[in-house]
């Protein structure tokens, strides 16, 4: 199946067209990867995505180190041979073999899903899924997940599920971090334990900003009546209420959810509005 979208996709730096786009470099080798959210002229926390990538191809012992100056290269020239103004935007890093030190670097545009009005308003229902990944800090392509969470989400209809350690502790969202509420402070489980999300990362921040307490520990699907609020944290769903995990209900209206997403939303207008005035000024800080 092809998963790029629209009519260019930039491979190694050069232009291609869609047609020529293989899934080799997806499912062959190595394959680690970030998706951006892109709104008219701007990479939504692009510094904070090339960090992670470098830092998963790290993990994996890779002596690699990004060529900053043709990333950055890459996204401008999809933008400006597609006519797009939003979407998800993913970057590849494929090592056919680690000894090569000439990775084949994708950056191409996929579908999103983002959650509705209605859903920001409501929640969402998600449901438990008992998967493990492997290297839970590194950020690549993991067939056996990939395909146990397509079942939950496009066969059974969910906008998410919860990934279930192998101990019973929900761990991460397969495409978002996750948080609960319980008496005025926010759980979350440890980073040792997750993929370590962007949004994650402002949302800690938030909470520190805001001296809300926020505590890192396991959370055992035993619990899950003990918490008043959920949400998850993500590219695409920035912050998220959960109405319902399974036959369990949420307050999708707490206090503190609501100062997160007023807060996120500042987050995410002070960076746009610094980066939107020329998508050259976006690259610049990284290129030179």
């Amino acid at each position: 199946m092809n998963e790029c979208l629209h009519d260019i996709f930039i491979l190694n730096n050069k232009i291609k067209k869609r047609k020529e786009f293989d899934s080799s470099y997806l499912d062959k080798g190595k394959s680690f990867y970030e998706v951006l959210r892109y709104n008219d002229g701007c990479f939504l926390f692009l510094e904070d995505h090339l960090g992670r990538i470098a830092n998963s191809i790290r993990l994996f012992n890779i002596d690699y180190i990004l060529d900053l100056r043709s990333i950055t290269d890459s996204f401008l020239k999809l933008v400006l041979n597609n006519s797009v103004k939003l979407g998800n935007v993913k970057l590849v890093i494929n090592f056919n073999d680690t000894s090569i030190l000439k990775p084949s670097i994708l950056v191409y545009f996929i579908s999103h899903k983002y959650p509705d009005i209605e859903q920001y308003n409501s929640g969402i229902d998600v449901s438990l899924l008992s998967m493990e990944r492997r290297m839970p800090n590194a950020k690549f392509v993991n067939i056996p997940v990939l395909n146990a969470v397509k079942k939950e989400l496009i066969v059974k209809g969910f906008y998410e599920t919860l990934l279930v350690s192998n101990e019973g502790y929900i761990t991460e969202g397969s495409k978002s971090n996750v948080f609960f509420i319980k008496d005025d402070a926010i759980y979350t489980p440890p980073i040792q334990k997750v993929l370590p999300g962007i949004t994650r990362k402002y949302v800690l921040d938030i909470c520190n900003e805001l001296n809300i307490r926020l505590i890192e520990k396991d959370i055992s699907i035993n619990d899950l009546t003990r918490y008043e609020t959920i949400f998850i944290s993500g590219t695409s769903a920035k912050i998220l209420p959960v109405r319902k995990i399974n036959n369990i209900s949420y307050n999708v209206n707490n206090r503190l959810i609501k100062q997160v997403i007023e807060s996120y939303e500042k987050i995410i207008a002070r960076y746009t509005g610094r980066r939107k005035k020329n998508i050259i000024e976006i690259l610049d800080p990284l290129i030179l």
